[in-house]
């Protein structure tokens, strides 16, 4: 795991969670980021309850959007910092990207979007309107570095981009060279990493401290969004 293999050496202790419905975890459902605040919960409450202080989110695709609800349906203003990689906007946007990107009309697209929206609350219990990310970045001031893929085949950059533009607290967009589960360069893993040790610091700090404009470990930089 790239959170195991990058921040243990530093000495910084690391939770790997399987959602619900998914990995080693039970469950019958994945809700794709509506119900998944109520794990991503358990688990830092069980941290701070361990003696953990500081606690950071990085997440991906689903997880990037559940960190972000999570911060925001939780109210949990206290979380150090958040690393959001390939994030969807709302899941109905993303479907009607997908759908665009397959020659469907919007009309056809939006009617299957319905007929799913009322099946999946009737068999799953939960609402894909809630599945949005875009609310929680409004309302959030949660030091945030987002990362996504320029090549990103499922959910287009332009999601990070809406999203880092709406977003209430400091923030940066890394895009970068490569889709949706492909591995990321090195030099976004040194990003992550200092991003990281500053915010499990503790205390205020400058932006320029947790977003320094240049990487003076592998250059040359990825493309970045400020």
């Amino acid at each position: 795991h790239d959170a195991v293999r990058l921040l243990l050496p530093q000495g910084v202790t690391v939770c790997c969670l399987d959602f619900a419905g998914s990995g080693h975890s039970e469950g019958d459902w994945v809700s794709l980021g509506a119900r998944e605040p109520e794990d991503v919960e358990v688990v830092v409450n069980f941290l701070r309850n361990a003696g953990i202080g500081l606690v950071g989110i990085w997440g991906r695709s689903m997880g990037a959007v559940t960190a972000l609800r999570y911060c925001h349906t939780r109210s949990d203003h206290a979380i150090a910092g958040l690393v959001l990689d390939s994030p969807f906007r709302d899941l109905p946007g993303l479907i009607r990207d997908l759908a665009r990107s397959k020659g469907i009309p919007t009309f056809a697209a939006s009617i299957a979007t319905s007929f799913m929206r009322r099946a999946i609350l009737d068999k799953a219990g939960f609402d894909i309107m809630d599945c949005t990310a875009l609310d929680a970045a409004q309302g959030l001031h949660v030091p945030a570095l987002f990362v996504h893929g320029q090549q990103d085949e499922l959910v287009g950059a332009e999601h990070s981009r809406e999203l880092r533009e709406a977003y209430a607290g400091d923030s940066r967009l890394l895009v970068v060279e490569g889709g949706h589960n492909d591995a990321r360069p090195m030099e976004v893993f040194e990003r992550i990493r200092r991003f990281f040790l500053t915010a499990l610091q503790g205390g205020l700090k400058e932006p320029r401290a947790m977003f320094p404009s240049a990487n003076p470990f592998v250059p040359p930089p990825p493309q970045e969004t400020s």
